[in-house]
């Protein structure tokens, strides 16, 4: 197989294959994104090889005395060239650019299911209505985000006549669009702890972990932010690990709306993009699934004060520098981690400074995410064991993180490992 290399990123050993063939799934959803194709010419320039043929036949024919033997078979040349394939002469170009299409991003089927078509298959997914309820508030919350008017600290948004912090606001409008949905739901949060129950008297069917608004703090300098959810087939969160979860997933609001979700048994994580919001009548739509990750030069590093007491996270920082890895850092968890997913390849990595408390939720962070990279094919790790391993005993509870590829979490675990936290800066 033809393959070049990607022009964005430098992998020892790696390489991308030709573009995937135009597919009228990928025109239609082109269209629907107002990203449509350019037009291709036709007037591009021969190979050398082809006017080496026709100077050969011009001066063949003068040498047999006929011109215009010369003159018919350049002209057949000529219309022959004009109806070989655009993508015979190079790689395909969307507005001048090459696109080089990840191999571990699969397009979906041309029906362009949407997440309620694509919940109801295999005779639908557990918890269905708690993430349609979900994605219907992530449409809700993604124009509140864009409309929010913004200071140099914080950002807001008017909620009737009242004021509120757009992370209160995207926090309320999420649990108001899950506790009206048919089941019977309990809800926490990171900012309210307290277990909310549906107003269902028999005992809660489902428990949502929530994190409303990931990175509210960078709103404010046009970053894109993000929102987690974690859903269980339980009463309660207490005493539940990763691995029993029945679905999880990460909203990002950005130059593009997207909900990407795992659910339990099916392969890979779906995306959706939030389309037809000019028209009027938003809608989620599938757009790449998330299988395989690979290895690839790419960190995001989180906690660095941390390197100043952990020698190992140190140690790890100066390999990715002195390996010449690229540095993709923004501050907000949920795209920090979620364009490994995107890329295919990379770690994140979030561990804690020697002898004091890890700085990321377990039940609101740690959880979701390391379902979704795990479920694309990467690894996670608090620096011992996968972070879907560990049991939920309080819903504060802090871990180191470690998320990506599995040879960058494996060396995760062998430079920085676990560390002993400090139970009085615990209870602090």
């Amino acid at each position: 197989m033809t393959t070049q290399p990607n022009p964005f990123i430098s992998r020892e050993g790696a390489t991308k294959p030709n573009p995937a063939p135009e597919t009228e799934h990928s025109r239609s959803l082109c269209r629907s994104l107002s990203l449509c194709r350019s037009p291709q010419p036709r007037d591009e320039a021969w190979p050398s090889s082809w006017w080496f043929l026709v100077a050969f036949l011009v001066v063949f024919s003068r040498q047999m005395g006929s011109p215009a033997v010369g003159i018919v078979l350049t002209c057949a040349i000529a219309t022959a060239m004009a109806w070989v394939p655009t993508s015979s002469r190079g790689p395909v170009r969307w507005h001048g650019a090459p696109v080089h299409r990840s191999r571990h991003a699969v397009m979906e089927d041309p029906q362009q299911l949407t997440l309620e078509e694509w919940l109801r298959q295999d005779g639908g997914a557990d918890a269905a209505e708690v993430v349609k309820a979900i994605g219907a508030a992530c449409q809700d919350v993604a124009v509140r985000v864009r409309t929010a008017s913004c200071d140099s600290t914080s950002c807001f948004n008017n909620a009737g006549e009242e004021q509120l912090a757009i992370d209160v606001v995207a926090e309320e409008v999420l649990i108001k669009y899950i506790r009206a949905c048919s089941k019977s739901t309990m809800v926490s949060t990171p900012w309210d702890q307290e277990l909310q129950q549906s107003d269902a008297e028999e005992e809660c069917e489902y428990s949502v972990a929530l994190n409303a608004l990931d990175g509210s703090s960078i709103i404010d300098t046009n970053f894109a932010v993000g929102s987690l959810f974690a859903i269980w087939r339980a009463p309660s969160l207490l005493n539940v690990t990763g691995r029993e979860l029945v679905a999880a997933g990460a909203c990002s609001y950005g130059p593009r709306t997207a909900l990407s979700v795992a659910i339990k048994g099916r392969p890979g994580v779906q995306e959706f993009l939030l389309v037809g919001e000019a028209a009027g009548a938003p809608s989620w739509v599938a757009s790449n699934r998330y299988e395989v990750m690979e290895e690839g030069k790419l960190y995001a590093p989180g906690n660095l004060p941390a390197i100043n007491s952990n020698a190992g996270y140190g140690k790890l920082l100066r390999f990715w520098q002195d390996n010449n890895y690229l540095l993709r850092f923004t501050g907000g968890i949920v795209l920090d981690v979620m364009q490994l997913l995107v890329k295919g390849f990379g770690v994140f990595a979030m561990p804690a400074a020697l002898g004091q408390r890890p700085r990321s939720l377990l039940l609101y962070e740690a959880i979701p995410l390391a379902y979704l990279v795990e479920t694309a094919g990467g690894a996670s790790s608090d620096g011992a064991i996968s972070l879907l391993d560990i049991k939920v005993v309080d819903v504060d509870q802090r871990v180191q993180i470690a998320l990506g590829s599995s040879e960058e979490v494996r060396r995760f675990d062998e430079m920085v490992g676990a560390v002993e936290v400090d139970t009085q800066a615990m209870a602090v």
